[in-house]
């Protein structure tokens, strides 16, 4: 599924460069800092529907054009508008939990990659000592 987040997210940066605008721009116009907007556009940092959605409009992007391109999407797309409206929360919920996780991994993997030491999250005993 990620491949599909970044294809499409690769087509956000394509129709951004060709309508000449900058990422601070487009971070602005969804209220982010130019650098989040940056990692979200390169699938390090999670993304919501209504900033996708904001993003198509900015653009002049179909969401049927950008989403409907990876049949897989398609499908979980139609899967998607079957469920009830519960099911649909439910559904997002889940998915914006799935970004933001791998947005976390993201950043512990660029952090060991430049040296610098990676987020632990895990509770640490008196001593210093990692509790499992």
């Amino acid at each position: 599924m990620m491949r599909s987040v970044r294809k499409l997210l690769g087509k956000v940066e394509q129709a951004r460069k060709e309508k000449g605008l900058t990422p601070g721009e487009l971070a602005v116009a969804l209220g982010r800092d130019a650098s989040e907007y940056l990692d979200m556009e390169r699938g390090l940092a999670p993304i919501t529907l209504d900033e996708f959605i904001r993003l198509t409009e900015i653009l002049d992007l179909s969401v049927d054009d950008a989403v409907m391109a990876d049949h897989r999407v398609s499908t979980m797309v139609k899967l998607f508008s079957s469920l009830s409206e519960k099911g649909k929360l439910m559904t997002m919920v889940l998915i914006e939990a799935s970004l933001f996780y791998e947005a976390c991994s993201g950043v512990e993997k660029k952090g060991r990659q430049h040296g610098t030491p990676s987020l632990d999250l895990r509770e640490k005993t008196p001593q210093g000592r990692n509790i499992h």
